[in-house]
């Protein structure tokens, strides 16, 4: 958690203390370290945690369930809209913009983000997907299918693959 402060401090200054994403991160982090823990209904710290995070989807509108797995350094850049599945897998440095759907399509299973990725604005992941490391999707793009590292993908086309 002090780690993404710090990042967020780096990124923003100290604009970042009102960035909501920076607050989901940290009400995830909170959530995640308890959704293990067999004790967590007799934790007072895990009905704050429920009741911070029904207001935040309420007022920004992010769902970052505490089951599923976030890297380090996560930006959300301009939080608003984010909707992501319970199983997802995020890596580390990865950036995500407004409006993306990150969750699962009729196989009940969730994408995969690798390192280094970006996001576009209102991209849509579906399914059991693996977005390769250092790729980017373009804004407004539905993926379905394997994106392979170093891509770049856009209105549901490969537009270059540096492996290629």
């Amino acid at each position: 958690m002090i780690d993404d402060i710090k990042f967020y401090l780096k990124q923003c200054g100290l604009e970042a203390l009102v960035n909501p994403g920076l607050w989901g991160l940290i009400y995830y982090r909170m959530g995640h370290a308890m959704v293990g823990s067999k004790f967590r209904k007799i934790n007072p710290f895990w009905y704050v945690y429920l009741v911070l995070n029904t207001l935040y989807i309420l007022f920004f509108k992010i769902e970052l369930p505490a089951t599923c797995i976030i890297g380090k350094r996560l930006y959300l850049p301009h939080a608003y809209g984010l909707v992501m599945g319970p199983q997802t897998v995020i890596g580390d440095d990865v950036t995500i913009g407004p409006w993306v759907v990150i969750g699962h399509n009729f196989d009940e299973r969730c994408p995969t983000i690798e390192d280094n990725c970006y996001i576009g604005p209102k991209a849509t992941l579906l399914g059991g997907i693996t977005i390769g490391r250092g790729s980017k999707v373009g804004a407004n793009t539905v993926v379905t299918k394997d994106v392979a590292a170093d891509s770049t993908i856009s209105i549901n086309r490969m537009i270059n693959n540096r492996n290629s």
